[in-house]
């Protein structure tokens, strides 16, 4: 039986989109504002792939280009869910904020696995985490040239020295089709290796092609 629900996110029926926004609730600082997603069901069971964009508010065409894939994937082809949520620097958009985010001046990149009790930034990782990311088979989160920048498009990806999940996240990378891959060893606090999700991070230039 399909779920009616990923986290906060309802789904629509199979083989339908729908368009909406969420929040986390119980969370005054977080709750003050909304997300925007597009949830994708196709008609066949398969995996569940989550996309994001804007962790980076100023990274315009990552956010332009998830906005676009949530509009012209056909639920028909899809097998399995895919969930798009466009904005993830929610405060940071409207100030046109570049890097950081404005509630606290952190770069939300830069904060999984987060914590429940920290800084705004850190409790909207720890929610956006335990609450939708761990929910998926799949991650996606695009990049671009922030406000300031010019970048050939490339993917990032993260090693986390478990083989199966590194060849996954190894066949994700290589799918995206980019010239210039770049592959992390399983150190810091980066979301492949933080979220446990195959989840390599695409750049690419700051102007739409």
């Amino acid at each position: 039986m399909q779920e009616s629900s990923l986290g906060p996110i309802p789904l629509p029926a199979a083989g339908q989109r729908a368009a909406g926004r969420f929040t986390f609730t119980g969370d005054e600082g977080l709750a003050k504002y909304e997300w925007p997603y597009i949830a994708i069901v196709g008609k066949v069971s398969g995996p569940t792939v989550l996309i994001t964009a804007g962790i980076h508010a100023a990274e315009y065409t990552g956010i332009e280009a998830a906005i676009r894939l949530g509009r012209e994937i056909d639920p028909a082809r899809v097998h399995g869910i895919v969930l798009v949520i466009p904005l993830l620097n929610r405060p940071g958009f409207y100030e046109r904020s570049v890097y950081v985010n404005p509630e606290d001046g952190d770069n939300l990149n830069r904060l999984f696995p987060g914590r429940a009790d920290g800084t705004w930034g850190e409790r909207f990782a720890h929610r956006l985490l335990t609450e939708i990311v761990v929910r998926f088979d799949h991650a996606i989160d695009l990049h671009a040239g922030d406000l300031v920048e010019e970048l050939t498009p490339f993917v990032i990806y993260r090693e986390t020295g478990d083989s199966a999940l590194d060849e996954r996240i190894t066949r994700m990378a290589n799918a995206y089709g980019a010239r210039w891959a770049v592959r992390s060893a399983p150190a810091g606090r980066r979301q492949s290796s933080d979220w446990r999700r195959p989840s390599p991070s695409s750049s690419a230039s700051p102007w739409p092609t």
